[in-house]
């Protein structure tokens, strides 16, 4: 990750373990098996229990299964004897690596435990308080009807760029089928996680513009109504297939206000949860039989700004749905 993205590879590292935390999430539901995701723990003793070095391999998310079994001192209890050698040798994956300190740097201090537990609601930020023209996602919706079972919306899933201009538009049952995956089992989403907009286009029956959705109530509001699609599209490195999305769907959180409030872990939690939260917006995309292509390469500050969101607020994550060249959605 670190050749790829240099630095700024932490961020992905989270956002993939939350993608990859959401597929083990849901194969755990689909099972009826009872767990619960950790992601406050020691992190020196996951890492020396497992064989991890600490600096060039960590442990980021745990999950424990059947809680209900075992006493909350026993969630991530590890043998205290020196792992297996086969397993510190797991570690060493290349002979020759370019090292990144601020890497390092970031984890370490993230690695920091939380300084109060997660609060069991989501505390709204100021600018909620301004909005009053707020709309439910309607009460008749029904999940996503697909001709894909679970296994084989796994199967297909994929990121696609391959956008189809916004003339073909999206059904508006299917944007809000989108929106309500995002709203739904949010008992397993650790607190704190990212606020929410998106950015609509060619969708029936929707105004074009950007919006504000609150997945605990599954409402959204209009922010404005301007097309920012192209200067979306500047800031993530001038990648102008995403123009041509008709779903643009921007994760982003009081970066500062969350650090303050629950410590420097809590950038754990933000960028792994706006991973699981993309890894629904791929499965559900891929149930509609639309694209879905993630973006984390952008300049935040410039995102930020066009996306209306104040200094305080940083943009995590950029995920892009609409239909693709081949897709099953029709005009």
């Amino acid at each position: 990750s670190a050749w790829k993205y240099r630095a700024r590879s932490y961020r992905y590292l989270l956002l993939d373990a939350g993608h990859a935390l959401e597929n083990l999430i849901m194969a755990l539901q689909a099972m009826g098996a009872g767990f619960e995701v950790l992601l406050d723990f020691d992190d020196t003793l996951i890492n020396q229990g497992l064989g991890f070095d600490g600096q060039r391999e960590v442990g980021l998310v745990a999950v424990h299964l059947d809680p209900a079994t075992e006493s909350s001192e026993a969630k991530l209890w590890l043998e205290t004897s020196d792992p297996e050698p086969g397993l510190v040798s797991g570690s060493r994956v290349s002979s020759r690596e370019i090292d990144y300190p601020l890497l390092r740097e970031i984890h370490l201090a993230s690695s920091v435990p939380l300084r109060k537990p997660p609060v069991q609601k989501q505390i709204n930020p100021e600018f909620y308080q301004a909005i009053s023209d707020w709309r439910a996602i309607p009460k008749d919706i029904v999940p996503i009807m697909s001709t894909l079972d679970y296994v084989e919306c796994l199967r297909r899933r994929r990121s696609q760029r391959n956008f189809i201009k916004s003339e073909t538009l999206v059904e508006l049952d299917n944007l809000y089928s989108l929106l309500t995956l995002l709203g739904q089992s949010l008992e397993t989403i650790i607190l704190p996680v990212p606020e929410i907009t998106f950015l609509a286009s060619g969708v029936f029956g929707f105004t074009d513009g950007l919006y504000l959705f609150d997945p605990f109530t599954r409402r959204f509001a209009l922010l404005d109504n301007q097309d920012r699609r192209r200067s979306v599209a500047a800031t993530a490195l001038d990648q102008r297939w995403l123009e041509r999305a008709a779903l643009q769907f921007i994760f982003f959180a009081d970066l500062e206000s969350a650090q303050e409030l629950y410590g420097p872990r809590s950038y754990r939690y933000l960028q792994i949860s706006a991973g699981r939260w993309g890894q629904r917006l791929y499965l559900g995309a891929t149930a509609l039989g639309l694209g879905c292509c993630a973006v984390g390469a952008f300049y935040d500050r410039e995102l930020a700004e066009a996306c209306c969101l104040t200094e305080n607020f940083d943009p995590l994550y950029l995920v892009a749905v609409g239909p693709v060249a081949g897709s099953r959605e029709k005009k």
